[in-house]
């Protein structure tokens, strides 16, 4: 998986901004059930949409897998494997694929 950082395609801000959004819509931590802000999954969010190509399923569990582990300020890993409470659902994952895609798709190339 890429590292924060390297990604291919810089996403568009708004682009960027509704997929945060319809991940606090999800919530696949329930961050935001528990007061956190709408933005907290914005990382996640660039991460997934800077790949420059479809996501997957299987890329949103990888993208929140990576972030659960916790990321120094070099976008380093700081622990081996996330809590399995921290473990993003298929049902989740196929959503958050779902709505990435959507935008991605919709993302004029002027855009980008």
């Amino acid at each position: 998986m890429a590292e924060p950082g390297s990604q291919a395609v810089p996403p568009a801000p708004r682009t960027v901004d509704a997929l945060v959004e319809a991940l606090a819509d999800i919530d696949p931590w329930r961050l935001v059930a528990m007061g956190a802000p709408r933005d907290e999954y914005a990382p996640e969010a660039r991460h997934l949409l800077g790949r420059g190509r479809p996501i997957t399923p299987a890329d949103v569990v990888d993208t929140f897998a990576y972030f659960a582990r916790g990321v120094d300020a070099d976008g380093v890993a700081v622990r081996e494997e996330a809590a399995p409470e921290l473990r993003v659902g298929a049902e989740d994952a196929r959503r958050i694929a779902d709505a990435a895609n959507v935008l991605l798709h919709a993302e004029p190339e002027a855009d980008r």
